[in-house]
């Protein structure tokens, strides 16, 4: 049974997963080795979306990385709210590894592929169409992969942000350091990055993140931060189809 979703305008959402299933992911070609439960809802894309004033659209709904508590999730007129006052945080993976395809490389052998570098591309472009970049702040991890994927997505990237390729440290204070008052937060990093932030906020594991999918978090009203959902490079199409109609 899909997560019960009640939903108040201008309010919260909260999702209570009733023995919610998992979608299980797993891709070889994308390196990845572990098999985690992960909780997604396309509805909430188009609430997300449609809430920052992206989409006009009548829709609501939530996505919960938990299938084990509530989850207080934002509902689209408070993040509207948070993004226009610089209260968001998203977390980028690099797009396609070079080193794990049999894909023509951009470059480096340690950076990513040619179909990697035009998908960058591409979720840049609509991050400039759904979001805008004005009143946004992005780093990226030093890494090849990842300077390469941040160049493409966003250009005009901060250099030399070794915090942000240290997975297993101080991550959360890192993010919570360099998100200026009143200043989106972007930032491309790694899926493990992206994994142990929800594990810290949340205490549970994800499935490994797509190539080039986003991870948004917003402020929690306590000088901390919430997981709000997932966004996968092949989404924001699907947004489009969905305003369309």
């Amino acid at each position: 049974m899909a997560p019960s979703i009640r939903y108040a305008a201008g309010r919260a959402f909260r999702i209570i997963a009733r023995e919610a299933s998992c979608e299980v992911k797993s891709s070889p070609e994308a390196g990845r080795d572990k098999r985690l439960p992960l909780f997604k809802s396309r509805p909430f894309l188009a609430a997300l979306l449609g809430g920052l004033g992206l989409l006009a659209l009548g829709l609501g709904g939530a996505a919960s990385f938990s299938g084990e508590r509530d989850l207080k999730q934002l509902g689209p007129a408070d993040l509207a709210a948070q993004w226009s006052h610089g209260d968001v945080v998203v977390l980028v993976r690099h797009a396609e590894r070079c080193d794990r395809s049999s894909a023509p490389c951009m470059g480096a052998k340690d950076g990513i592929t040619v179909r990697g570098g035009e998908m960058a591309s591409t979720v840049g472009r609509d991050y400039r169409t759904f979001f805008g970049l004005d009143n946004a702040d992005i780093y990226a991890s030093p890494l090849t992969r990842t300077t390469q994927t941040a160049d493409l997505m966003f250009g005009n990237v901060k250099p030399d942000q070794w915090w942000a390729a240290d997975c297993k440290g101080k991550l959360l204070d890192n993010v919570l350091a360099h998100k200026a008052s009143h200043r989106n937060l972007i930032l491309v990093t790694h899926s493990e990055c992206m994994e142990q932030l929800v594990q810290a906020l949340d205490h549970h594991d994800i499935d490994t993140p797509d190539y080039a999918s986003s991870l948004v978090l917003a402020s929690d009203g306590k000088g901390g931060l919430q997981v709000v959902g997932k966004i996968d490079p092949d989404d924001w199409s699907k947004t489009q189809q969905l305003s369309q109609r």
